[in-house]
């Protein structure tokens, strides 16, 4: 029935002239944002799944990025891809490969991530196993 449909949302907007991001997370996997110091934020408020309770209310959130802080969106296909010995991959390895990594460009540090998973996986994933790097100049 229709009860069991629901979905993992992460909404946001990027005001460019601002540098300001708002943003929603509603059950999907905390995107992480990497400030250009090393720190790591973990990007939780919003609520829970779409469709999961009837007139859910869902909150927003604002962060300010500067300059070389990148943002880091993941599917659960990167953090929960398992070895052979059955170990998922984890939103803690992504976040510890982000905070050990140099910073480079957005594509570097995709490459970065998306080999980590795959070592880790041997390169079989299972799921969707994708990712969104922005870094900001």
């Amino acid at each position: 029935g229709a009860s069991d449909k629901f979905i993992s949302f992460f909404y946001v907007v990027l005001d460019l002239k601002t540098r300001r991001l708002t943003y929603c997370n509603c059950g999907h996997n905390p995107p992480i944002l990497k400030r250009a110091n090393g720190s790591i934020e973990r990007l939780h408020a919003g609520g829970t799944l779409i469709g999961l309770r009837s007139g859910e209310l869902f909150q927003e959130a604002l962060v300010s990025l500067g300059r070389g802080d990148q943002l880091v969106l993941f599917t659960d296909g990167l953090s929960e891809v398992e070895n052979a010995a059955g170990e998922q991959y984890g939103e803690d390895r992504i976040a510890q490969g982000l905070r050990m990594g140099k910073i480079g460009d957005a594509e570097e540090t995709l490459d970065s991530i998306m080999q980590g998973v795959s070592e880790h996986c041997g390169g079989t994933f299972t799921d969707d196993a994708t990712a969104l790097v922005l870094s900001t100049l």
